[in-house]
């Protein structure tokens, strides 16, 4: 017979602060916002696939990838813990890691998929939780060809229905892309 443990009589909130790094609290925030965002996706109905964990190529992979009736969407759910700002066509804030450069990364992942699977993306979107981004959705650089943005969370089924230009988007061809990305996609 075992040993009977001594039971930790310290309260739960130290024992979690005792156990939880920096990095733990960090990897669980971006799970729970990756779910978040698969959760709200979902919730739009049979219009739209996601698929997550997305490889793409040797780059780090893509959380999701949306097939909507307005086009492909590459995206990253983040929660760095702190209120975000957009400098220069990047992501800064007080909870990223130095030297860490989310927008770079999702473009490097969005152009590896699209280069194997050889459809293209209408916009790449960056998640965040709606108290770390002032404006609704924010450009990630300025410029006539971007499509990279900055997107709360609570926006997201908007952008997804309705794109993000304020005229009509043109409608995919949905039946088609979604047959030609199910035989090409990889999983993480």
């Amino acid at each position: 017979m075992g040993r009977a443990r001594r039971r930790d009589r310290r309260p739960v909130r130290s024992r979690a602060r005792a156990f939880g790094s920096p990095e733990i609290r960090r990897i669980l925030a971006k799970a729970i916002a990756e779910e978040s965002t698969a959760k709200a996706v979902l919730e739009l109905g049979i219009a739209y696939t996601i698929w997550s964990n997305v490889a793409a190529g040797r780059e780090p992979e893509l959380d999701h990838v949306v097939l909507a009736p307005t086009g492909l969407y590459a995206i990253n759910s983040e929660d760095w813990g702190s209120p975000i700002r957009l400098v220069k066509g990047e992501v800064e804030g007080a909870g990223l890691r130095s030297g860490e450069q989310p927008a770079k990364t999702l473009a490097r992942s969005a152009r590896a998929f699209q280069k194997s699977t050889r459809v293209p993306f209408a916009a790449q979107l960056m998640v965040v939780p709606d108290e770390h981004l002032d404006d609704a959705i924010e450009p990630v650089s300025r410029g006539r060809r971007n499509a990279a943005f900055a997107v709360r969370r609570s926006i997201l089924p908007h952008v997804l229905r309705g794109g993000l230009t304020g005229d009509q988007t043109p409608q995919v061809d949905v039946f088609e892309i979604r047959a030609r990305l199910q035989q090409s996609v990889r999983f993480v």
